[in-house]
């Protein structure tokens, strides 16, 4: 029986306020960052405090309030591995497809991904295991990592608490794709599972379903 424990960490930074996450197993020192969606100093700040190292840093879509800190990040842990689908890799250095210009007036781009996980792929965090589910619709390369141990989804910009969803009126977004994602996620993760959004605060499956009337 698997009794690894999950710690997270959760940053709210940059311009839009995006939940980063930092994951780590109880007792371990390499851990994961999730959508460094503001600047590296407060990230690696913390990351020094908690006495962690980055191995990866996974990218849960192309949007560029979701990967600000990449730069920083890479320049300070060089090991670390980038990771975006790669329906989205392209937008990571191209300041339109990205939408910085469009909402910032100014480039945010990211060094090129080193990885490019793919839907039912499992990602190791030491003995945790995470499934990469593909979730296009706000974005084409959306994904959801899924850990059954913990009962945790962490689902980016595709579903929020109390009802909210992931913008589709913005380039190659689809908002077919996004009720297709969403009713995916609702259809084969439990009811009791936590997610972890890229915005705003944690729901459940449940929650989110009873107000989706699903």
């Amino acid at each position: 029986m698997n009794n690894a424990k999950m710690n997270i960490e959760t940053l709210v930074i940059g311009p839009i306020q995006t939940n980063c996450y930092i994951l780590w197993q109880d007792g371990q020192k390499n851990c994961w960052i999730i959508d460094p969606g503001g600047l590296a100093k407060s990230i690696v700040r913390k990351l020094n405090e908690l006495n962690l190292i980055p191995e990866k840093i996974i990218i849960t879509h192309g949007h560029w309030d979701h990967f600000i800190g990449n730069r920083g990040l890479k320049k300070q842990y060089p090991d670390a591995q980038i990771l975006i689908h790669k329906e989205d890799a392209s937008m990571l250095p191209d300041a339109q497809r990205n939408m910085s210009i469009s909402f910032l007036g100014k480039s945010i781009f990211s060094p090129p991904a080193d990885n490019f996980p793919e839907d039912n792929d499992i990602l190791e965090l030491a003995d945790l295991k995470f499934k990469v589910i593909h979730t296009p619709g706000h974005s084409p390369g959306s994904i959801c990592l899924y850990c059954k141990h913990t009962n945790s989804l962490f689902s980016g910009d595709l579903i929020f608490a109390d009802g909210g969803v992931g913008r589709t009126d913005l380039p190659a977004s689809s908002h077919n794709d996004l009720i297709a994602s969403i009713n995916k996620i609702f259809s084969i993760i439990p009811d009791d599972t936590i997610i972890y959004p890229g915005h705003g605060p944690e729901t459940t499956i449940a929650r989110e379903k009873e107000i989706h009337n699903l």
